[in-house]
């Protein structure tokens, strides 16, 4: 199959939908496809002889410059695209590049699809600037207007879980809905990778549990409700450390209100795996996810998972099986909750191996399957 696919970010930032679209491209080439991908352009990444990335003009995305907005496709690139003559069209951000890319597959008869990946309109209520409670809501409703219009040019619309295809439903997205879900690998996140001299670097006792937070740091991450419960904590007389790993624009103020936890920066591979497995208990408090890629890879490393009940979340964490959801926003619900987690390690350890169990059933291998079979059925019209 020759299948062109047009990202908002495939190399600029390191977060789920670029290593999600990386592993793709792998994947889909490994089996013999021709991509080409057409994304923001950054750092050089290496690529299969089989895909082409070509990057398309893009300006800093306002409040949140390490992302960046694409501004459509060139005239050269679009002759670029007609060279390849892609079977297929796959757009997963609802960008000037994606309606670019959508005009671009009308006009030559080229089925399209559109993935889902970000509550892009969800995030303007959490800006950092002055007077957004006020106007936050007109703009949310106007940006989920452009949103609604864009998918719904597409064949199919690709939601990464079945709680999000029917959020997607309920909000005016008509194109047929389908579920295209993610995998974890279980040998990167696995909780053999558990490294006693790693916590003792940054001081945590052997027999003290510790609470880790994965996310890139932005606002729409749950970071208030975040410091909120570790500040409750610490207000009783649990024993425990926390420590948070990510970069991001919310860092200095998240380190100003967190000022006794562990910031260990943006990691990767082999040390997040290692961070992961040397924790005893993962919150995430975020109720912006469409799946909840961190929260599969604390699953699969062993850790019992307190997460909002929201979108994503839901699906992956059982309660009193591999963790616990709490009220979204309930402070002192996660409090307890994670408090008596901490307090219980018996019934931690018991959560942390039903997760690990669960998250073998997630496989990256099973979800480029599933994406293959939606795209060709996509062809079939």
């Amino acid at each position: 199959m020759r299948a062109a696919i047009v990202v908002g970010n495939y190399v600029n930032v390191v977060d789920g939908v670029a290593l999600t679209y990386q592993r793709l491209v792998r994947a889909r080439a490994q089996a013999g496809d021709q991509l080409m991908v057409l994304a923001p352009g950054g750092r050089t990444l290496p690529a299969p002889a089989s895909a082409s990335f070509v990057p398309v003009p893009s300006i800093p995305v306002p409040v949140q410059p390490e992302y960046r907005l694409a501004l459509g496709i060139p005239r050269a690139t679009q002759r670029a695209l007609e060279r390849f003559e892609p079977e297929l069209i796959h757009v997963g951000s609802p960008d000037l590049a994606g309606v670019a890319a959508l005009d671009f597959a009308a006009a030559h008869g080229i089925p399209a699809v559109g993935s889902y990946h970000s509550e892009i309109a969800r995030y303007l209520r959490f800006l950092p600037l002055p007077g957004i409670s006020a106007v936050g809501p007109l703009l949310e409703r106007g940006v989920w207007a452009f949103v609604r219009r864009f998918y719904n040019r597409c064949r199919h619309v690709y939601a990464p879980s079945e709680s999000m295809r029917a959020a997607l439903r309920a909000r005016g997205i008509e194109s047929e809905l389908r579920v295209w879900g993610r995998g974890v690998d279980t040998e990167a996140f696995d909780p053999a990778l558990r490294d006693i001299s790693w916590r003792r670097g940054l001081g945590i006792p052997d027999h003290v549990p510790l609470i880790l937070f994965v996310a890139r740091l932005r606002w729409e991450k749950g970071l208030a409700n975040l410091a909120a419960v570790l500040d409750g904590l610490a207000r009783t007389p649990v024993a425990f450390h926390s420590a948070i790993a990510g970069a991001g624009p919310a860092r200095a103020a998240l380190e100003r209100r967190c000022v006794d936890t562990h910031f260990l920066g943006e990691l990767r591979q082999p040390e997040l795996g290692r961070a992961y497995a040397s924790a005893d208990l993962f919150f995430y408090p975020s109720t912006t996810e469409t799946f909840g890629n961190v929260t599969l890879e604390a699953m699969a490393s062993g850790l019992a998972t307190v997460c909002a009940d929201a979108i994503g979340s839901d699906e992956l964490v059982v309660p009193g099986v591999t963790g616990e959801l709490v009220r979204a926003g309930d402070v002192g619900g996660a409090v307890e909750v994670v408090g008596g987690l901490l307090r219980e390690t018996g019934r931690r350890v018991g959560m942390g191996r039903g997760a690990r169990g669960r998250a073998m059933g997630f496989c990256w291998g099973r979800s480029f399957s599933v994406l293959e079979g939606h795209w060709r059925e996509a062809l079939l019209g």
